[in-house]
């Protein structure tokens, strides 16, 4: 038993309904054993029967297994911190009406169980050239949902949005052509593909300041970065609970296309797979093609260039122990 199974932390976690349930828990604590607790303080709150709600990071898209225990939380959750106001070791309990943010979308509001990533406003071009007219919006950026409103007092009345844009996989562009005609000096580009907002098409934005466009660019970069990340935490375990890992060529031997595609379509739109009941020795390829394709499109690299040849070093030594050691000082 390691020393964080023996330590006791403060875990925060949000039900579906809104409902806060603060818990002191033992690292050894299993995610099973947390939703009974769960169930038995607010079976309620949980919308759905028991097993159906799925825990994940409050902040991201990341899953916990139900045989994963506490202190697998808390060696992870330093990693996804920077997303949000939040306590730390907060996790939210999803019912499966709230994956992928429908209900946020068909009611154009926002979750108030959830956190806010980014609020403020930028300008909305009536043209995709960036050549038209030029509209304020308030925008707010939440969970995986961009809404737009057509004011600050608006947000603040809990009135509804007049779009949403599904933010899965829409990476904030800043070289596009409209950003180049643009009669702005901070335009950015949102190419919302059709069925991933209220209004597929170029959405050119602007922000009033360098500084604006900056940190909503930023954040947006660093909530895909996140995903991406959690998307490879969410296959990783699988692989070697089953001992998957052993199987030869598992990297090396393609997946199925189509297959490929519809789960990273399930990605971007918010469903996210329950990898743990999917993976199989059949279907291993289709799955370890997905964890690629999370590393192989990350906007910047998962291993910073500055630690590539901290990282070849390490692989040149004999023994694991001497590679987990050199490990430990990057």
């Amino acid at each position: 038993m390691s020393e964080s199974d023996k330590t006791q932390f403060r875990i925060r976690v949000y039900l579906p309904t809104g409902y806060t349930c603060t818990l002191q828990l033992y690292g050894k604590t299993t995610f099973a054993e947390l939703r009974n607790q769960c169930w038995d303080k607010k079976s309620k709150d949980f919308g759905c029967q028991k097993s159906e709600a799925r825990f994940r990071l409050y902040t991201t898209a990341l899953f916990f297994n139900d045989d994963q225990n506490i202190s697998y939380l808390v060696s992870v959750y330093p990693s996804f911190e920077g997303m949000g106001n939040c306590d730390r070791y907060s996790i939210l309990l999803e019912s499966p009406s709230e994956r992928g943010d429908r209900s946020m979308r068909e009611k154009l509001k926002i979750d108030g169980k959830k956190p806010i990533f980014w609020q403020g406003y930028l300008l909305k071009c009536s043209k995709p050239t960036g050549k038209g007219f030029w509209k304020k919006q308030y925008v707010v950026f939440q969970a995986q949902t961009l809404m737009l409103y057509a004011s600050q007092d608006e947000f603040s009345k809990g009135k509804k949005a007049h779009k949403w844009i599904a933010m899965g996989a829409i990476v904030p562009q800043l070289d596009h052509h409209a950003c180049k005609t643009a009669n702005k000096k901070f335009p950015l580009v949102l190419d919302v593909p059709v069925g991933k907002g209220t209004k597929p098409g170029i959405y050119v934005l602007s922000g009033d300041t360098e500084a604006v466009r900056r940190s909503f660019v930023e954040v947006l970069s660093k909530y895909i970065f996140f995903k991406k990340c959690a998307m490879v935490l969410n296959i990783l375990p699988t692989l070697y609970k089953n001992e998957f890992a052993a199987i030869q060529g598992i990297f090396r031997i393609a997946g199925e296309s189509s297959k490929l595609k519809q789960y990273q379509e399930q990605i971007d739109d918010g469903a996210i797979p329950d990898f743990a009941k999917l993976i199989t020795k059949d279907n291993i390829h289709n799955f370890t093609g997905l964890l690629k394709r999370q590393l192989r499109f990350m906007l910047s690299p998962i291993i910073p260039e500055t630690h590539y040849e901290a990282f070849i070093d390490i692989g040149r030594q004999l023994t694991e122990d001497k590679r987990v050691e050199q490990l430990n000082f990057v």
